[in-house]
């Protein structure tokens, strides 16, 4: 274990053409909590969706009396914490 070392890609530039494999630590699991705020960002290039969301968000907010707030609304990935992929 002496000989490990982390290297950080965006710290080092250019040092990743040195090495033909890496390997990423992060992962997302049945174990995660994976918010939904990005939602209405990336569905507004997508005008019918956008239109759509605009329209469920009204309806959110007249039946509750308040705004939707994805950000505040999460899912959990379906894979399970020791699965190989």
């Amino acid at each position: 274990m002496n000989q490990t070392r982390l290297r950080f890609l965006w710290r080092e530039n250019g040092f990743a053409r040195q090495f033909r494999t890496g390997v990423s630590l992060h992962s997302h699991t049945m174990h995660s909590l994976e918010s939904l705020g990005f939602i209405p960002h990336y569905v507004e290039a997508v005008p019918p969706l956008a239109w759509e969301l605009r329209r469920q968000a009204r309806k959110y907010l007249a039946k509750y009396n308040r705004e939707l707030d994805y950000t505040r609304a999460f899912w959990t990935p379906p894979a399970p914490s020791h699965a190989h992929f």
